[in-house]
C-alpha cells in the first residue's frame, strides 16, 4: 500500500532547484526582495501567492502558523489574526 503512494507522490513532486540563490543575489532592502520574489511568482503563474508562515514564541518554543498576507508596502506585511488567539496573544507577549 504505502509504495503505491509513495510512487503517486514522486508523480506530482515539483522541482523547485531551477536557481541558486546566493548573497550577491539579494536585495539590500528586505521588501525589495519580497517585491522582486512576488513579482517572480506572479509570472510563473504559481498559485495561492498570498500564503506565508508566521513564526512566533509561546512558552519558549517556536511555533509556526500558515497566514494570508493581505497587504505590504515599505514600512512591512499586513495579515489579519484574532486578538485573542494563541498567534495574536504570541505576537502581543513577542513582537
Amino acid at each position: 500500500m504505502g509504495g503505491d503512494l509513495n510512487k503517486h507522490l514522486e508523480e506530482v513532486r515539483i522541482e523547485y532547484s531551477k536557481k541558486k540563490l546566493s548573497r550577491s543575489d539579494l536585495q539590500v532592502d528586505p521588501i525589495d526582495q519580497f517585491r522582486k520574489w512576488f513579482r517572480e511568482a506572479m509570472d510563473a503563474g504559481l498559485p495561492d501567492l498570498n500564503v506565508a508562515h508566521l513564526a512566533t514564541i509561546e512558552n519558549g518554543r517556536p511555533t509556526v502558523r500558515v497566514i494570508l498576507i493581505r497587504f505590504y508596502d515599505e514600512n512591512g506585511f499586513v495579515f489579519f489574526t484574532n486578538y485573542s488567539s494563541a498567534k495574536g496573544k504570541a505576537i502581543a507577549i513577542e513582537p
